[in-house]
């Protein structure tokens, strides 16, 4: 993998994905991820610790920005 996984974290935010649930930081542990007001006035996850890509995984695993289903074909 070429992007690291603070890369891979704030991607979800950088994509407009993120609804500000807290769930990465409750997989990662707030050690390593917190979820924090930002200057745009919204919550986001901010790397604190050091993440691994396994950590990511499962964040990526859990976030529902990343588990988006459509309607199913009629």
């Amino acid at each position: 993998m070429s992007d690291s996984p603070e890369d891979r974290l704030y991607r979800i935010v950088e994509e407009a994905m993120c609804i500000g649930c807290g769930l990465c930081q409750a997989v990662a542990g707030r050690e390593k991820v917190e979820v924090r007001k930002t200057a745009s006035g919204y919550l986001h996850p901010v790397a604190v610790g050091d993440l691994d890509h396994e950590t990511v995984d499962r964040i990526y695993e859990t976030c529902p920005s990343t588990r988006l289903e459509g309607l199913p074909v009629a």
